[in-house]
């Protein structure tokens, strides 16, 4: 097959079309906005695309092509900016006495600068509704989560519920905003920075024969070891939930990775996680019935996960219980909800 000098055919035996610039500058220009990954961009630019295929990618590579050459001109970039960062830490700096709402700055060496965002309502109201001090009737978990990345920056948002009013639309108390923290990595040590510093916060107005607000208070967070662990240090008196929709996803993605037929998958995250699963037990009695028959099906049906329910999941889910029954707690909780 003889080709003219100006022509060209793809693998598949189709000619070779350009993919029009605009459609490359809306990529560039989501991935820089929206830091999505290339597949989303690739999925939400075909299926909110035109007709015509000029108007979409031409495919998953191109827009990963793309998102490639965007991510090297901006850590390019960072670095050519590099000249003015004494400038910049000095404006950061400065929003500490200019802006309310910037509280702490902390500037560690080989460290992105780490920044305590929060308004004094925003600590009354965790104090009114977490602290040791807090009424029974009005007891929120403080659950702790790390969202996606602000630009190069992480964002960890603290949330509780406003149990002094409710939704019309669902009759349940809506979650609200508490401290937030902007940083750089997730490494304990940063954690750890950010939780001492609200603890601090916390017990400032109290006199040392006072209880302590941070001391009474229950926690809730994902599986992130090193965030747990910071929370705990911190607040060593405080009970820790585990959030139970971070612990049924990660159920669910563990058996698939271990190749646990979906059928099965289905049944176990019913009995642990169902409206009459062993996550939500009454009292120990009930429990130990649930766990007893979800490690039977467990053994029988996929053998291959019982080690993991056991070690991972249901030591979890047990101190959630352990919380709920115990006659000294005033949460009235069992797994943190609010992330």
């Amino acid at each position: 097959m003889w080709l003219k000098a100006t022509e060209t055919v793809l693998r598949d035996g189709s000619e070779y079309v350009r993919t029009n610039p605009s459609v490359i500058a809306k990529v560039k220009q989501k991935c820089v906005e929206t830091k999505l990954k290339p597949k989303q961009i690739y999925i939400q630019m075909t299926l909110g695309s035109d007709v015509s295929e000029q108007s979409y990618p031409r495919n998953l590579r191109q827009v990963q092509n793309v998102t490639a050459v965007v991510n090297a001109e901006l850590k390019a970039q960072n670095v050519k900016g590099t000249n003015n960062l004494e400038d910049e830490m000095l404006t950061l700096c400065s929003e500490v006495v200019k802006n309310e709402f910037v509280r702490n700055v902390l500037l560690t060496a080989n460290h992105t600068p780490c920044v305590v965002l929060y308004t004094n309502e925003q600590l009354s109201d965790v104090k009114h509704f977490c602290g040791a001090n807090a009424p029974d009737n009005v007891r929120s978990v403080l659950a702790v989560d790390r969202t996606f990345n602000v630009s190069s920056l992480f964002l960890t948002l603290t949330v509780f519920k406003n149990t002094s009013v409710l939704r019309r639309s669902s009759m349940q108390p809506p979650v609200f905003l508490g401290p937030m923290f902007l940083h750089g990595d997730g490494q304990f040590i940063t954690y750890l920075s950010f939780f001492m510093f609200l603890r601090g916060m916390l017990d400032n107005e109290l006199h040392a024969s006072e209880l302590k607000l941070s001391d009474d208070v229950v926690t809730g967070s994902d599986e992130k070891a090193a965030l747990v662990k910071a929370l705990r240090v911190a607040f060593p008196s405080s009970k820790h939930l585990y959030c139970v929709l971070h612990c049924q996803d990660n159920v669910r993605d563990h058996m698939t990775k271990t190749g646990i037929e979906l059928k099965i998958r289905q049944e176990v995250l019913r009995l642990l996680f169902g409206e009459n699963g062993l996550s939500q037990s009454s009292d120990k009695f009930v429990f130990e019935d649930r766990r007893a028959a979800i490690m039977q099906y467990a053994n029988q049906f996929c053998p291959s996960v019982e080690e993991y329910l056991c070690m991972r999941v249901l030591p979890k889910l047990e101190s959630g219980l352990r919380l709920k029954t115990c006659p000294h707690n005033r949460s009235g909780a069992s797994l943190a909800r609010n992330c």
